[in-house]
């Protein structure tokens, strides 16, 4: 803009070629994002289901109680984006919304995801017991680069939890979730259950081993007491996630060890060396001493199988008559045929000791070296995906899952898989209690014959739609020799089984800092989904977690509609004073068996804020926001109030016409600088056209201001005649200036896309109360406009937001709170021109795109106002009466 005659006070060297087309591609890449989780597709809340297995098993039988065994302390959701069909990068890691809960095998963390925007899937990856940041080390890597990566070490004994103690270190685990679309539409019942891996296994060592429903106990030899065993040559890394090919997706569990190549052997006892290997001392977990037993050995795979690298335990055993402890050699061979078999992650290994037939060996090393004699064993592994087993003597049953949960419509059966080397003629299945609803199908199983002296069926669970309202429970009894056991059978109603719409979730109202919130006014509105006939009359409830005081409930009955939706209303509770200020991240949670949540963010309104204008060459066009549209979009209760979009209590604007002509001569601007100088300074300084700023005391005013936290929005087109107060504000990050017109009027520039930028997105906390800015063209007034060159080196301490012939025309200095434009009329107003006042406003003094600029459509009052919402969020939080600067 210009509209008075300007003597150019320095003329600075042009900066060379070299320089331009450096500073040019520099800016080009600010304009991509890092690396980063949050995407224009929004968030949506998941609930994992984390089952370790259930281990089985009372504590007074353990010497690892089961919640040790199985607790989740920690863990790391990580999404890998799918980009071929053999091909997963890890994109980001997930985060996990409040503390992962539950017990008995079986927990749950509610996982926040970023949507796709385009269809394209993401699979998850979770480990649990390794901490809560694996993810931020490996961006960008593939699974199998991963999985190479995380490697442990297992040097030592693994630190069990004895006696109660919770001095113990929790099992590293892995588990996974396909590769699927994420949206609010994620099968949840299905695909987000995730079978938890244990990295190690485990050893389980004791005389005459016994093992029915809830109970496993060592029986104990007459005559004998276990002393110790002794672990030989396990290996001394593991990997926290399996070799792919070395796992079973079908089966869920490990098909082959996974050990580093770089795993060496612990306890590789020589002949003569003396090595005891790791000792672990006998329990008593009976009443009598010959029912001691060790259940703390945990194990790494191992693939070595030969006698001289197998792992293996020596067993010390006291004959009670003789008082003589002699040693015994175990390895993994349950098929007893001299074949020594890998040790598998996430599989129990139980060492039962059926007879001692002679006096062993005299050292533990020895018995080590030598092979198995003077006793007699039988070895049972298991995989604990989910350990279900039984066992009595030598004979076992194993069922894939103990619970089976049906479909509240009933329209999908369950199959369950049993393993058995019992005989045939031993098998029976009969139903206990229950409803009639649940069935077997065909109703009397078909048991097959055995293959290699073991029999694989199956059960299939199978249900019609439960309108009860009520959850349907039923038992199936199975009898296998002399072991018994149940299967229990669960169905949900089918009238919870609705789901809710995230993206029709609305707040209503404002919410002021230590108010109570009024139910009339303060309430969300959100659409339910999936409704069917027969849910009519049903009752649905749902609310929310508290934040902020912030907590929101409702419940009624479901009604029909041609759709299958209805909107319902949360309540605000009005017992809780809202505080502190901030945004309350609420999680929406239903009792719908569809397990949906949904989030949604409530800002928490801004303090009072003062405004300061000034500037010269003070006209009706309103420069500084003083007059015209840019005064009446600021006054504007519907844009800025307590109900506006930007929840503010008020705003307070003031004016000071600066008086200062643009070539030095000092007139009325030291009422400006007493202000910012004063003992209560306003939180926000807009500057307007033609404000001479090189006034040496206002310099210092301006530069302490900008320092302490003070909000500079400036609109100045003389930056090289201001040249010594912007290297003091930007604190000498400058390299040239210039206020040579840089278009003709009715000029535009364009914002960038991609930005995160909230100048550019409009968007603060997941709040935007105004416009996308992205691509947005803002108009010149009139026909000047200033440019400023950063400095090589600092261009990480500014955002540019356009630019024009290697020039910035506008940007944000991230180091303090100052926004800069080249243009002193940016918001100036009051006529309909192709080349002036690009700042409109429509009838309810909301911005306006103006189609009639010279250069396509300016949308400066878009622009300014969210400039505004960013001023007052960061007066708020980062301003200079709110406890001043966060540092970059």
């Amino acid at each position: 803009m210009k509209r008075m005659s300007i003597e150019k006070i320095k003329i600075r060297t042009a900066t060379c070629l070299a320089l331009a087309v450096l500073l040019l591609l520099l800016f080009t890449g600010c304009m991509t994002d890092q690396h980063e989780s949050v995407r224009k597709g929004g968030s949506v809340y998941i609930t994992l289901a984390l089952n370790t297995g259930n281990t089985s098993g009372t504590s007074a039988t353990r010497a690892m109680p089961v919640a040790a065994d199985e607790e989740i302390r920690n863990a790391s959701v990580l999404v890998f984006k799918k980009e071929a069909a053999d091909r997963e990068i890890l994109d980001y890691q997930a985060e996990i919304v409040g503390n992962i809960s539950g017990s008995n095998g079986e927990f749950s963390a509610i996982v926040k995801l970023q949507k796709s925007v385009d269809n394209e899937q993401y699979s998850l990856v979770v480990i649990a017991n390794k901490g809560n940041d694996i993810g931020y080390n490996y961006y960008g890597k593939t699974k199998a680069e991963l999985q190479q990566a995380l490697v442990f070490d297992c040097t030592d004994r693994w630190k069990a939890a004895l006696d109660g103690s919770t001095d113990y270190d929790p099992i590293p685990m892995w588990g996974e979730v396909g590769a699927q679309v994420i949206n609010e539409s994620i099968s949840f019942e299905n695909s987000s259950k995730v079978n938890m891996l244990r990295s190690l296994a485990r050893f389980d060592v004791g005389l005459m081993f016994d093992k029915q429903e809830n109970s496993e106990v060592f029986l104990g030899l007459a005559g004998y007491e276990l002393q110790t065993v002794h672990l030989y040559r396990s290996r001394d890394k593991a990997y926290v996630i399996p070799v792919e090919a070395n796992y079973s997706v079908a089966g869920k569990v490990a098909t082959a060890a996974s050990v580093p190549a770089t795993a060496g052997t612990n306890h590789s006892a020589a002949v003569g060396s003396g090595d005891n290997g790791f000792v672990y001392t006998a329990q008593n977990y009976g009443t009598e001493m010959e029912k001691k037993s060790v259940r703390e050995i945990y194990v790494p795979e191992n693939a070595l199988i030969d006698f001289a690298d197998a792992t293996n335990i020596v067993v010390g055993i006291k004959n009670l008559a003789t008082g003589n402890v002699g040693y015994y050699r175990m390895d993994v061979d349950a098929d007893k045929d001299g074949t020594r078999e890998s040790i598998l992650r996430n599989h129990h290994y139980v060492f039962s000791v059926t007879a001692v037939t002679g006096s062993g060996m005299p050292t533990p090393e020895e018995a080590e070296n030598a092979a198995s004699s003077d006793i007699s064993y039988v070895v049972t592994p298991w995989d604990e995906t989910v350990s279900n087993v039984w066992v009595s003597g030598n004979y076992y049953f194993k069922v894939s899952q103990r619970t089976v949960t049906l479909h509240a419509n009933g329209k999908t059966d369950v199959t369950v898989e049993y393993t058995t080397n019992l005989p045939k003629d031993k098998l029976a299945f009969n139903w206990e209690s229950g409803p009639a609803s649940i069935m077997l199908d065909p109703a009397t199983p078909v048991i097959p014959d055995p293959v290699g002296g073991v029999i694989t069926g199956t059960l299939t669970f199978h249900a019609i739609v439960n309108y009860t309202g009520s959850i349907l429970m039923k038992q199936l009894k199975f009898t296998a020799g002399d072991i018994e056991g149940h299967i229990t059978a669960k169905q949900a109603s089918v009238r919870m089984d609705y789901g809710i719409n995230c993206s029709s979730v609305k707040v209503h109202g404002s919410y002021m800092l230590d108010s109570n919130p009024d139910p009339d006014k303060n309430y969300i509105t959100l659409t339910l989904t999936g409704i069917v006939d027969d849910m009519v009359g049903a009752i649905w409830a749902i609310e929310t977690n508290t934040s902020h005081g912030l907590h929101f409930s409702g419940t009624g009955e479901f009604t029909i509609s041609e759709d299958g939706s209805m909107e319902v209303t949360l309540y605000a509770d009005p017992a809780n004073k809202i505080t502190p200020t901030g945004v309350a991240e609420l999680i929406i949670n239903s009792n719908s068996t569809a397990g949906v949540s949904c989030g949604v963010n409530v800002m928490i309104g801004y303090k009072s804020m003062s405004i300061l204008g000034t500037c010269n060459f003070n006209a009706t066009y309103g420069y500084a926001a003083d007059k015209a549209r840019s005064n009446a979009f600021l006054k504007e209760v519907r844009n800025f109030s307590a109900t506006g979009r930007v929840p503010v209590q008020a705003i307070n604007y003031e004016f000071i016409d600066g008086g200062f002509d643009i070539v030095g001569n000092d007139n009325s601007i030291g009422n400006v600088t007493s202000r910012l100088n004063s003992t209560t300074p306003p939180d926000i300084l807009i500057i307007g056209h033609a404000l001479g700023l090189n006034n040496s005391n206002f310099r210092a005013a301006l530069r302490s201001y900008a320092n302490r936290g003070g909000v500079i929005i400036a609109f100045d087109e003389y930056p090289d005649n201001n040249w010594d107060t912007y290297q003091a504000i930007f604190d000498d990050n400058l390299n040239d200036a210039t206020n040579i017109s840089l278009g003709a009027a009715g000029q535009s520039d364009r914002l960038p896309t991609g930005s995160t930028n909230p100048i550019v997105t409009g968007m603060i906390n997941g709040l935007r109360p105004f416009e996308d800015c992205s691509n947005m063209q803002w108009g010149y007034d009139a026909s000047l406009c200033g440019g400023i060159r950063i400095k090589s080196g600092s261009e990480s301490l500014f955002d540019v937001l356009s630019s024009r012939n290697n020039w910035v025309t506008m940007c944000m200095y991230k180091k303090k709170n100052i926004i800069w434009v080249g243009d002193g009329g940016f918001i100036s107003s009051g006529v309909n021109s192709a080349t002036i006042t690009p700042f409109h406003t429509d009838s309810n003094n909301y911005p306006q795109a103006y189609s009639g600029w010279a250069n396509g459509t300016a949308r400066n009052a878009h622009i300014f106002a969210n400039m505004m919402f960013w001023a007052i969020h960061q007066a708020e939080y980062n301003g200079i009466n709110s406890g001043g600067l966060t540092p970059l």
